[in-house]
């Protein structure tokens, strides 16, 4: 089960534990939620009522559809990811090999300077 089923499972008002939805009918009476059928599908309700209830899980659902939300998206891994600070561009993975990246960076240009003035 991955994240989006179990967040409907455990939030959405139409969906019972039998995997079965109130509002929904597919083909040939299946009641089975759109979220856990094997060609998948959408629901309004669950992206209008229950999905917003959590914004990673809403970013997450429309960047699995194609469709760019108001969420932050990490410059490296393309994964959205909760900004702490405006300037913020990596998600807390990416930002650690970043900021190691940056660190080697900085001390080659240090003792390249060293090296030329002490010659």
């Amino acid at each position: 089960m991955n994240r989006l089923q179990s967040f409907i499972s455990a939030n959405c008002a139409t969906y019972d534990n039998d995997g079965k939805c109130l509002l929904e009918t597919g083909a040939n009476g299946d009641r089975t939620c759109v979220y856990f059928r094997d060609h998948g599908g959408r629901c309004s309700y669950a992206e209008n009522c229950v999905i917003p209830g959590d914004p990673k899980i809403e970013v997450l659902y429309w960047a699995e559809r194609g469709v760019t939300v108001s969420g932050d998206f990490c410059d490296s891994c393309q994964q959205p990811f909760e900004r702490k600070s405006n300037r913020q561009k990596y998600c807390k993975k990416c930002g650690e090999f970043a900021e190691k990246e940056n660190r080697r960076k900085r001390d080659i240009e240090y003792k390249e300077r060293k090296r030329r003035f002490k010659d």
